[in-house]
């Protein structure tokens, strides 16, 4: 068992894994919607907490009354895609359950004519217009079915990645118009067209994975950490040599003392004679994604 330690001041460790890549200057708006005087919309999405706790969302779908059936069947194929995407790219879990279930997390429509319209305006294919980010229901036009089937998987991708479970903001300009050269999901227009890539996950680091604390290093016995963002919610201890690193353990937060925003680590027994103490703050949205981690920490 990996026990709390008192906090001391010592020098700060180096970083072992650099912060994913920055916004780009280029890029047309920042990740997430941050809309004064609220600031950062994130912080009232119940799923985006519960994708970064569980990784679980439950979910279901309706295609409503007067659509055309069988567009609304083949976008509910192209959900399910799309899905199998988010999961192989990020291990988040989608499970289906029937209409109306209380344990639902969001409601997915196939919607039409003046209903699409009343929660959608005019000109879009799809949208969260019912109280977004409070409510994370999902409206798509049923002539989504008719585009081409890359071009379904972009909708889909942009409304439940970007928007459901990340509150990212748009990358298109005014009135729908593409950003040129933004290749992103969260643009519009032939660059928008593909399947999660490097650009996504990057911003998946960004906005749902763990940064790294703000200052962190070793006191005899142990490590500590302070500064620690609101998003991370375990530590990993790890043995770190010149070579490699070694996993000794998990340690949720919660069981960890915190003291002015710092919290200790016991490292006594763990860590090897010819090694450094080593941890990485995480959660379950970046637990898939070591790539793009932020969280990784060492001691020199």
């Amino acid at each position: 068992m990996i026990l709390a330690a008192s906090i001391a001041f010592l020098v700060p460790t180096s970083l072992a894994i650099a912060d994913p890549a920055p916004e780009l200057s280029q890029q047309p708006r920042t990740d997430t919607f941050i809309i004064e005087p609220w600031g950062d919309l994130d912080q009232f999405n119940p799923l985006s907490h519960k994708v970064r706790t569980t990784g679980q969302v439950i979910w279901d779908y309706q295609v409503m009354p007067g659509c055309n059936t069988a567009q609304g069947a083949t976008i509910g194929q192209t959900i399910g895609a799309a899905m199998g995407n988010i999961y192989f790219e990020t291990g988040v879990v989608f499970t289906y359950v029937q209409l109306g279930d209380p344990a639902s997390d969001l409601t997915i429509r196939t919607n039409c004519g003046s209903s699409f319209t009343a929660v959608c305006g005019n000109g879009a294919a799809a949208c969260l217009g019912r109280q977004f980010p409070y409510n994370l229901d999902i409206d798509f036009s049923q002539d989504v079915a008719t585009y081409f089937d890359v071009s379904r998987i972009t909708v889909v991708l942009h409304e439940l990645f970007g928007h459901a479970l990340a509150t990212w903001n748009e990358q298109y300009q005014p009135n729908f118009s593409a950003s040129p050269n933004w290749v992103d999901v969260m643009n519009t227009g032939p660059d928008s067209r593909h399947y999660i890539q490097g650009i996504e996950l990057s911003r998946w680091g960004r906005t749902m994975g763990t940064p790294a604390p703000t200052s962190y290093g070793l006191g005899p016995g142990y490590v500590w950490f302070c500064g620690v963002s609101s998003r991370a919610s375990y530590v990993d201890l790890f043995g770190s040599s010149s070579t490699a690193y070694r996993y000794i353990g998990t340690v949720p937060l919660s069981n960890l003392q915190e003291s002015g925003g710092c919290y200790g680590l016991a490292t006594a027994f763990y860590i090897h004679q010819d090694e450094c103490a080593a941890i990485r703050l995480g959660n379950y949205a970046d637990y898939m994604q070591n790539a793009f981690r932020s969280d990784r920490t060492v001691c020199d």
